[in-house]
């Protein structure tokens, strides 16, 4: 008994030197306390990390210190891709000059009144005078029906007339008249000013190696040769 009163004494000496935390500082503790919570579930606020940590998801191996300077200050637009795989494949290469060229010479044959399908025609015509409607389609890769169109728009025109051929009396031989031969020369001289432009970086060795590299491609490269021998073999 004289030990529990002992405790018991003890207990209220205690609770009563420890005074009650008044309101103002019950709410400065929780104002401390708020910023440091929310670090530990949102984690840092630090802007440069923030910064590291989204460089290295534009480049992954790069180690953190070093990602900020890799890309210069630059914009996800201004950064170089790697396209090696791409620049590999000669489909891709082809394309991509292909769509440089036929821009150019879209834009400067559309001041002439011509698509680049109307001038390919008119200039097989102009080298090739009694050509057939059929020998069009096989030379320029044409559907008939589409060369049909090309043909009769271009005689609208008065840039070509039909006239009976003289060995095929089912078939028509196509000439060019006056105004055609004259817009096909100036077309011509046009698109020659335009490649010297675009391939002033190749010497004329170079660019008549590549013509016949180019040449050479395209008749290896018919989508039917492979069907039509194996054809004519069955046969």
């Amino acid at each position: 008994m004289d030990d529990q009163a002992s405790f018991d004494a003890e207990t209220r000496t205690t609770q009563a030197t420890q005074a009650p935390q008044a309101p103002s500082e019950r709410m400065a503790i929780a104002a401390r306390a708020k910023p440091l919570a929310h670090q530990s579930l949102h984690g840092s606020v630090n802007p440069s990390a923030r910064s590291r940590s989204s460089t290295s998801r534009l480049n992954p191996t790069a180690p953190a210190s070093q990602a900020g300077d890799e890309t210069g200050g630059q914009s996800p637009e201004e950064l170089q891709l790697e396209m090696a795989a791409l620049k590999g494949l000669l489909g891709f290469q082809l394309r991509q000059a292909s769509f440089h060229f036929s821009h150019l010479y879209a834009e400067h044959l559309h001041t002439l009144g011509l698509s680049p399908l109307e001038f390919s025609i008119l200039e097989v015509v102009n080298m090739n005078a009694g050509v057939t409607a059929q020998q069009i389609c096989k030379a320029l890769n044409l559907r008939a029906p589409n060369a049909v169109k090309l043909i009769q728009a271009l005689s609208e025109q008065e840039l070509i007339e039909r006239k009976p051929h003289p060995h095929d009396r089912r078939a028509f031989g196509i000439e060019l008249t006056a105004k055609g031969s004259q817009l096909t020369t100036q077309a011509l001289e046009h698109l020659s000013q335009l490649e010297k432009m675009g391939l002033k970086g190749l010497s004329e060795r170079r660019k008549t190696a590549l013509l016949k590299q180019l040449e050479l491609i395209n008749k290896t490269s018919q989508p039917n040769s492979t069907k039509s021998k194996s054809q004519s073999h069955r046969e």
